[in-house]
């Protein structure tokens, strides 16, 4: 090379140079035993001779942003060959959906594990471009870099390296994949197409996620905030928690051999609790069209009603009797009604619709104002009390039968107004 390298070039040999002398020299190594050592790694990395050899290599690896490796460790060739890497690159769509092309996510890359030194060396940054996408531009970094390496022309090497990204035009795919395509009429001329029923993981995703969640699980700022809450003290901020989610590895104890964010990532990704939503069941249904109708289980009347029956054909007319009248009628409106008004109320916020409503207005107001609105007018709460007075008579007649019931006298239907008043307080 006839230029100075890049620092960021520069950086990349001597670190590996570092790694590699640290990890070979000891306390105890001979000093000519450290020449040697030296002297080895000064060959191996010298930028003219590593990038002669690592050029051919790069065909080894593969971009891919849906690794086959991900569905079986061994999908990656078969007998028809090398399974042909799928670079998804869809347009972005407002879906709501967590799909390629909905987020950003860098391209994977599988293959040899031994030429994974390639792949780090051409994703380098340098100006907020890889030199891979230098390479690709022929920009004048690509070209000072490039140039000049004995028995090997710019176009040489650029077209060796760019051979990471430039996959054969022939498809091949492994049956480990265990892909499944369901027929389809694609268009008006009824030309068959297929639909994939099951998925390659784009490892992309997967890892964002993964850091997405460590982040929430494990950040300093979280973790804060979560001995703020076990100590009981109260913050302003917040954090959030995913439960039922588990680890699964990927590659065993070679997590490399799957593809390089795996390996990056320690062969180690969370899979999110998939489960049908629980339905929590309903033991109190907000009405639509009538409180009477669809709120009160008219077999459940049947005791008062016979009560109230009796009564109605007692001929004595003594306080003992008048005072049972009234805690039937009591009784009656406060486990029926009254009950029943404040588990509505309770539920009003969740399940009341205004729009598809079609209850009355006087019971809108009943069962879903504030006290305050109730408050402000009787005149909802007086058709609410003639409604109520309308039901028990109406209940009785229909419980006890037409044949066997007793019509009101007018003093009779004043009695029972009376009682029905006496509720006005609770009712509203």
């Amino acid at each position: 090379m006839t230029k100075k390298l890049h620092p960021v070039i520069q950086d990349f040999f001597e670190s590996r140079k570092a790694a590699k002398l640290k990890a070979d020299i000891k306390e105890s190594t001979p000093p000519e035993k450290i020449e040697a050592i030296q002297q080895k790694y000064d060959e191996i990395f010298d930028p003219i001779t590593w990038i002669a050899k690592a050029a051919p290599r790069a065909s080894q690896i593969s971009l891919a942003s849906h690794p086959s490796k991900f569905s079986h460790p061994d999908a990656g060739k078969n007998d028809n060959g090398k399974t042909t890497s799928i670079n998804a690159a869809p347009n972005f769509k407002k879906d709501g959906y967590l799909r390629s092309g909905n987020t950003q996510t860098s391209l994977d890359a599988i293959g040899n594990a031994a030429a994974l030194d390639v792949y780090q060396f051409l994703h380098l940054t340098i100006d907020d471009k890889t030199i891979i996408e230098h390479l690709q531009t022929d920009t004048s970094i690509a070209k000072d870099s490039f140039s000049n390496i004995p028995d090997n022309t710019y176009q040489e090497l650029k077209s060796l390296f760019l051979k990471m990204i430039n996959t054969s035009t022939e498809v091949v795919t492994s049956s480990r994949i265990k892909q499944v395509y369901f027929p389809i009429n694609s268009n008006a001329y009824k030309t068959e197409d297929y639909h994939l029923l099951s998925l390659i993981s784009n490892s992309g995703l997967i890892y964002k996620m993964k850091k997405y969640l460590d982040t929430m699980h494990f950040s300093d700022e979280t973790k804060a905030l979560r001995e703020l809450r076990k100590a009981g003290k109260h913050s302003s901020e917040s954090y959030s928690e995913v439960f039922d989610s588990v680890t699964i590895a990927y590659g065993g104890s070679k997590s490399q051999n799957i593809s390089v964010l795996n390996k990056k990532n320690h062969g180690e990704a969370y899979l999110l609790a998939s489960f049908p939503p629980e339905l929590k069941k309903r033991d109190v249904r907000f009405p639509t069209k009538d409180f009477f109708s669809q709120c009160i289980n008219q077999r459940k009347l049947k005791g008062f009603m016979q009560s109230l029956d009796r009564y109605y054909k007692d001929n004595r007319n003594n306080m003992a009797v008048r005072e049972a009248y009234s805690n039937i009628i009591h009784n009656l409106i406060d486990e029926f009604i009254i009950t029943k008004m404040w588990q509505l109320r309770e539920v009003a916020e969740e399940q009341y619709y205004e729009a598809s409503s079609q209850l009355p207005t006087y019971q809108k107001i009943w069962l879903t104002e504030d006290i305050d609105t109730r408050l402000e007018s009787d005149d909802w709460l007086d058709e609410l009390m003639k409604e109520i007075t309308t039901w028990i008579s109406t209940s009785y007649r229909s419980i006890i039968g037409e044949d066997k019931f007793i019509l009101m006298g007018e003093v009779e239907h004043d009695q029972l107004v009376k009682m029905v008043q006496e509720q006005k307080i609770n009712l509203r």
